[in-house]
């Protein structure tokens, strides 16, 4: 196979972690859509250098490769989180919580967390709302404003801490 005027041969063995595509929709899980193999050992050969990405040099394709390394990565730790009833963005959101409250002393607020993560706070709104329904979380009154104020709960404190391990072993390795 030729790409971007580099030859490599496909590997014939399956790549590992090449069956969690697994996805979800309105919170609950869809059934995997199959991944074409070609694509797989496409994605095979960029993350071990066999295929240069785009035809930017040095920094651009340090970027790319980060880029897909931390594809990779979610699909590592989703599958990490599935016994635990946390989607990836619950979970995104319930450490940065942690490391918030954990940081100030005290309670953050929504737009803190959109803050600290770089995401839109009605994507916090929606994740926090589902962590508070499980009880990983409490909501309290305004901080300032509309804003609420929010802790984390003794639930939510042990779970972060049940998976700590499971999350940092996913973790190491791209």
């Amino acid at each position: 196979m030729k790409v971007s005027n580099v030859t490599f041969k496909l590997p014939r063995e399956p790549i590992p972690d090449a069956d969690s595509n697994d996805w979800m929709r309105d919170g609950a899980r869809v059934e995997a859509r199959p991944v074409p193999r070609a694509r797989l050992h496409l994605q095979h050969a960029w993350h071990s250098g066999l295929v240069p990405l785009g035809e930017g040099r040095g920094a651009t394709q340090g970027q790319q490769r980060r880029w897909l390394c931390s594809k990779v990565w979610q699909r590592r730790v989703r599958r990490a989180l599935r016994r635990s009833g946390l989607n990836f963005s619950q979970w995104l959101v319930l450490d940065a919580t942690a490391a918030l409250i954990a940081t100030t002393g005290d309670a953050v607020s929504q737009g803190d967390v959109a803050g600290y993560l770089e995401l839109p706070r009605m994507a916090i709104s929606r994740a926090m709302s589902a962590l508070d329904w499980k009880g990983l979380v409490s909501r309290g009154g305004p901080m300032s404003g509309p804003a609420w104020r929010i802790f984390m709960n003794e639930k939510g404190m042990n779970l972060l801490r049940d998976l700590a391990d499971e999350i940092e072993a996913v973790s190491r390795a791209c």
